[in-house]
Formats: structure tokens, sequence, C-alpha cells
């Protein structure tokens, strides 16, 4: 379940700006940019972990927890459950997080839970094959688990109940020492609630539970999710306040004043029907004065309070199609083949989307009946849902990877995907139309294929179970230090580029210089795209390439540019007798064309090639004689 530490009061807080005034300005800003580049490596710690027990008894529920931290999933799989284990609940995404600001510290840290919840149906030892994580945008998978299942009632252990401590919470040796407020805070001053969205409810139709706090008596307060129960015979989820702090109000309830607010919203998918009893929740609390002095000079006082249990009635659903898998809700869904029919021995993806609103999250993957002679694997699901007030809105895909090894016209047939809505109760079908299928003969061998998919299958990440992967480098570490003297080094690097342009970008003249050259090059390619025009516009856009560049070159305007000039200007800046004739000559071929409007005994590919020869052995003169 998620942990939302909340901190209610806020504590007072001076700013001196003596010394920020005292700094350069570009000082602070370099320091703005170090500390935003060295922010990506004092982050939390990114990790797997994958929590259950090793042995269980028969006919006893367990389940496996699957929990990253402090990183982005974009999507996971879970694995194949083999015989003698069957599923009960689940997969459950769980999100926790803590956030707590005490005299102007601040900590927080959050993670992802999938938990599966399972049956121990008959003995022996079962491998759990891996996990699959997307985790922004790497496949990381887990190890496999292995279980033993005991007939014997005495080798029963319990099952595991993950994060019977979560992070955020004071586990009993870490409490800090109460003191005399704790007992002066009763349940009339301090209480939490809970009401649900609707008591009666069908089977995996989504219930809104939301808790609430009270507090009285001018306290300040910050709350935890403690030991939190286990939801059996249901799949729960938590809605994400993305505003990560509660919106306080004022009530005024049996004449005292309040405050009160949301401390959590959790979407409940029950699993079985009749008579549901939903566990309450203990919250851990911190409780101090409200005032900041108070606070400063007051050590919390850790209080527990539980919302009390609530039973939801939970109607079958009526009598179950043959196509049906469990969805509902108010669902569409759609089918296509991503980029058109594949050839032989080639990668062809069959999508079908669902989306809407509803148990989304919780919907196994369709049958699709594809032709025999196509080789299959299991369907790659991404979750793009979330959960919200109304159930859990977006939708899920499901890629269907598959290889045609014939040639010939094939139909992936009709499907229907069927859902039960519970606003008329009434099951709809919705017909995943057929798709031909004309594959052709492909350039590839049934051994490339082969090949490919296996390397595929080969760039997923092995995940240790005992020792969880860090995404991001351990602080203090050898890797961490590198990276750190990296950044700083690249620092360093900007920083010395920058001021050797700002000292190149001062010297007008010079910077005047090295643009012409670029100015100069952007008129040639304009007349490489005049190739197919009359010669004389073409040759024009050449001479006035050269005459940009004099003119830029050297300060002067277009209209003062003649072969005298240009050849003075040259001689001074010491250009080679040869080049200069090569200039003066290219001119007087561009100025005859104008006239004549017909070029002789040269093709314009070649004088275009001649000009750009010119160009450039000008440029590099010019430059060499400024250095």
């Amino acid at each position: 379940m998620p942990n939302k530490l909340i901190t209610i009061y806020t504590t007072a807080e001076t700013h001196s700006n003596a010394i920020t005034r005292s700094v350069p300005m570009s000082v602070r800003r370099l320091l703005l940019v170090l500390l935003t580049l060295l922010t990506p490596l004092s982050s939390y710690t990114q990790s797997i972990s994958v929590q259950a027990p090793e042995r269980v008894g028969k006919n006893q529920d367990f389940s496996i927890v699957y929990t990253v931290r402090n990183a982005n999933v974009e999507s996971f799989s879970a694995p194949h459950v083999p015989a003698g284990l069957t599923v009960v609940g689940g997969p459950s995404r769980q999100e926790e997080s803590s956030t707590s600001i005490i005299n102007g510290n601040v900590s927080s840290s959050r993670s992802v839970s999938y938990i599966i919840y399972l049956v121990a149906t008959a003995a022996g030892t079962y491998n759990i094959p891996p996990a699959n994580f997307n985790i922004q945008g790497h496949l990381v998978q887990t190890k496999s688990l292995s279980i033993k299942v005991d007939n014997s009632a005495a080798n029963q252990s319990p099952a595991q109940t993950p994060h019977s401590m979560q992070q955020g919470m004071f586990p009993p040796s870490a409490m800090p020492p109460s003191s005399s407020l704790s007992s002066e805070v009763t349940e009339r001053d301090l209480y939490f609630t809970v009401t649900a969205s609707q008591t009666t409810v069908y089977e995996q139709q989504a219930v809104l539970l939301t808790y609430r706090f009270y507090c009285g008596k001018n306290l300040g307060l910050s709350v935890g999710t403690g030991q939190t129960p286990d939801f059996k015979d249901m799949v729960t989820i938590d809605i994400e306040n993305e505003s990560k702090t509660p919106d306080v109000t004022q009530e005024n309830i049996g004449g005292r004043p309040f405050k009160t607010g949301i401390v959590k919203r959790t979407l409940i998918f029950p699993q079985k029907t009749g008579t549901i009893t939903i566990p309450g929740i203990t919250f851990q609390c911190q409780v101090q004065p409200a005032d900041p002095f108070g606070a400063f000079f007051s050590t919390p006082s850790v209080l527990e309070r539980k919302v009390k249990d609530i039973q939801i009635n939970v109607q079958p659903l009526p009598q179950r199609p043959v196509a049906f898998g469990g969805a509902v809700g108010q669902l569409q869904a759609k089918a296509e083949i991503v980029g058109g029919p594949p050839k032989t021995n080639e990668l062809g993806t069959y999508r079908l989307t669902i989306s809407g609103v509803g148990n989304l999250k919780l919907i196994t993957p369709p049958k699709i009946n594809f032709p025999k002679s196509f080789e299959t694997y299991e369907p790659r699901i991404t979750d793009n849902s979330k959960a919200d007030d109304a159930g859990c809105t977006g939708n899920v895909v499901f890629e269907y990877r598959f290889v045609p090894r014939e040639v010939g016209n094939f139909t992936i047939p009709e499907t229907p995907f069927v859902y039960f809505d519970p606003a008329d109760k009434t099951y709809h079908t919705i017909a995943l139309q057929a798709i031909p299928l004309n594959i052709k003969q492909g350039e590839r061998s049934a051994s490339e294929v082969d090949k490919e998919l296996e390397l595929m299958r080969s760039d997923i990440i092995s995940e240790p179970q005992d020792e969880p992967k860090h995404l991001l480098p351990k602080w203090g570490s050898p890797l961490y230090i590198f990276l750190l003297l990296a950044i700083i080094a690249a620092f360093v690097w900007v920083y010395k580029w920058l001021g050797k342009n700002l000292e190149i970008r001062s010297d007008a003249e010079g910077w005047r210089r090295r643009k012409s050259g670029k100015k100069a090059s952007v008129r040639l390619r304009k007349a490489e795209q005049l190739l197919n025009e009359k010669d004389d516009i073409f040759c024009a856009e050449i001479l006035k390439a050269f005459k940009v560049y004099i003119a830029e070159h050297y300060n002067i305007g277009v209209g003062e540019i003649s072969k005298q000039k240009i050849e003075d200007l040259l001689t001074e800046d010491n250009v080679e007798p040869a080049l200069r004739s090569e200039l003066l000559g290219m001119l007087d071929e561009c100025e005859q064309v104008r006239f004549s409007g017909v070029i002789s005994n040269i093709t314009k590919d070649e004088m275009l090639l001649k000009a750009n020869d010119i160009m450039n052995k000008l440029i590099n003169a010019n430059k060499n004689g400024k250095q």
C-alpha cells in the first residue's frame, strides 16, 4: 500500500540575501549550472527487489511482490505461473511515496510495487519464470523464483505480507521518544475516516475508498501509513495525488474546529462475490505544536490511529459468455496489423488496443487464433492507464508478434472481445474484424529470423533477485567520482569555450571576416540549385558570391568592387599571384556570360567546381594571412 507522509504544519523560515548580493551574477549562474548537472547523481538509489516465500503449505495463500524504487516504470509483464499455483488476484499496482518537512528538513522517496496473489493447490517445487519491467526505456528482467509447496500443515510458513513496514514509518526501535503531548491527544482530537463510493457492486467493478484525517487541538501533524492489512480477495490500486500535499480545510464538528483533508485514495477491484470486509488501515502520526516556535523546542510524539473496517456487497456477474475474459467497465477495442503484412521469415505485429474506463490493469490478453503456419509469441503488454476517481482510464495495448513461414493468402479470423458494463448490467461484444494477409516470399531465411529473435531475447538485462540493481552509481563509488570529475571537466571546457567565443565576437572585424566565408558558401550552394536555369542566371549567382565575400571580408560596399580594387586588396593581403589570376579569370568568365548568355568551352558543373575550388583557396589564404 502507498505510504504518503504528509506534513500539515509549516515552520517559519528566514532568508538572507546579503551573501547572494556579494557574489557576482556570472559566478552565481555558473554555480547554478554545476548544481543542475550534479543533481541526477545525488538522487535516490534506484533498485528492484522481489519478495516471495521459499516454502508454503498446500492450500495456503501467499503473494509475490516486485518493487521498483525511485525509477519510472513504463510497463510491467507478469510471469506465467505454472499449474499447481493458482493466481487469485493481481498483478496489483501499488505506489508508495513519502514526503516530510520537519523543521525545514525535507526528505522523500517513492516506489512502485506489483503484487500477485496466489494459492498453492498441489504439493511440489515450482519455478516461476522472470517478470519483465520497462524502466526508463530499458527492458529489465528479474531472476526466476523457486517455491516449494508441502503437504504437511506443520511446514506451512505464514504467507508473506509485503510491506508490513512501509518506507517513511517508524519501526519500534527507531520511534522517537514520546513526550507528554501524546497523552494529551485523544481520539476526539485526532481521528481518520474512510468512505466507499458505493457499497453494492459487481465483481471486478471499481470501488473508490477515500481516507480523511481530522485534526484539532492546534496540532502540527505528519501522517504515514503504518501496518497495511491484507486486502484479501481484492486488487488495490492507489490514486497518486499530483499536488503531493492534501488540500487542508477547516470544519466545525460538534462545535469544535478541525483541520481535515484527504490523506489517501484507493481503488479496489473485488475478486470474489458475497459480503467482503475491507480492513482498516493503521496510520502512524507525528504530532507536535503547530506554531514554529513550539515545534522547534519540542520532540514529535508518535501516535497510531486505525480506520474502522467497512463491508462491501459484491454481486456475481450474470452468466458469462464463453469469450468473456474478465473485462468490466465501459470499453472500446480495435485491432490492426502494424506496418502492413510481413513477408515470410519476417516479424509481424498484431496490435490490440483496449481503451475506456474499467479494470484495464487486470484484463488478460484475449486469445487470437493465428494461422497454423504462423509462429507466434507471448503478447507484449503496454499499460497506458492511470487510476482516478472514475476507475482506471486510458488504454492497454497487447502486441502479438508472429512470423509467417509459408507463402499464401491467410486470414486472422474475427475475434470477439466481450466485456461487462455495470451501468446497464449487460455484456457487450466487440467483433474484432478479420484481417486478410497476403504473405509473399521474403529474402530472409528461417535461420536468420531465428537468430534475430534470439538476439531480441538476449537483449533483456538479467536482474539479480537478492542484490538489487542500482540504476545510478552509489554515492562515493569509483564510478560516481569518475562521473563527477567528468562533469566538472565538461563544465570547465564549456566555460573556456564560452569565454573564447565571447572574445572572438568582441573583435568585430575578425568576426565579420569569419562570417564572410560562410555567406559566400551559402551563395555558391544557391548557384548549385540553379544548374538547370539559364547560363547567365547561374553565372550571375557565382559572381554575386565572390563579390559578397570581398565586400564582407574587406568591409567595403558591393558598389565599390572592381577588378582593380580586388587585385589591390588581395595584393595587400599577400595573396599569391596565381590565385589572384584564377579569381580574376573566373570573374571575367562570369561577366562575359552575363552579356553573351552562353557559357563557352566549359560546362556549368565544371564552372561550379572551379568556383568552389577558388573560393576555398581564397578563404584559406586570407585565414592564414591573418593568423
